[in-house]
């Protein structure tokens, strides 16, 4: 099972949580409705989706460049 670098997990926790929670309060806002925030928070949602993104496209091409996943050994 190859190894999976600590900075990819970071990487997708990170859009995850950011994803789900600007949706999460994109949907209540537009449901109050408060429509400035609501719009707000989708516009914020976009950036997340970029950082998963580019996460699972390093991800990619490090896989299918062959090279060895870096280890924190010496």
């Amino acid at each position: 099972m190859p190894e999976i670098q600590p900075w990819v997990v970071a990487g997708r926790i990170a859009s995850i949580l950011g994803m789900g929670l600007c949706l999460a309060l994109a949907i209540l806002f537009l449901l109050m409705p408060n429509w400035l925030f609501g719009i707000g928070a989708l516009i914020l949602t976009v950036p997340f989706f970029f950082l998963m993104l580019a996460v699972e496209r390093s991800k990619a091409a490090q896989a299918m460049s062959g090279m060895p996943p870096a280890t924190l050994e010496p």
